[in-house]
């Protein structure tokens, strides 16, 4: 199962898109939240369910701030001030994990 999500981040003028997937395999969720813009992306190891509704709510409470972010990696600085912050981990869109990848993939327009 595979679940997206959008939020958009700044303001006014300088409003961009996270786009995040939240990627089911057997038991284990996996996130990974990009932006078309940026040469990085954030993505969390695979974890538990209980695990990965927290994330998603962490994620939510995050992103409700999202005027003062202007990208990626102020939301993963944030993210790593959380309970959960050694869940994630930045990558770089030119050579992803496969997983992440194929995430991104789906995500690309």
């Amino acid at each position: 199962m595979t679940k997206y999500k959008k939020y958009y981040a700044g303001e006014n003028h300088y409003q961009w898109e996270v786009k995040i997937v939240i990627y089911q395999k057997h038991n284990l969720y996996k996130f990974v939240l990009t932006d078309d813009e940026d040469t990085i992306y954030i993505a969390s190891n695979y974890v538990t369910p209980a695990t990965a509704n927290a994330l998603e709510e962490t994620i939510n409470e995050i992103m409700h701030k999202s005027a003062q972010y202007e990208s990626l990696t102020d939301i993963y600085n944030t993210l790593q001030n959380t309970f959960y912050g050694q869940v994630f981990y930045l990558g770089k869109k030119i050579a992803p994990q496969l997983t992440d990848g194929i995430l991104l993939l789906s995500l690309s327009e």
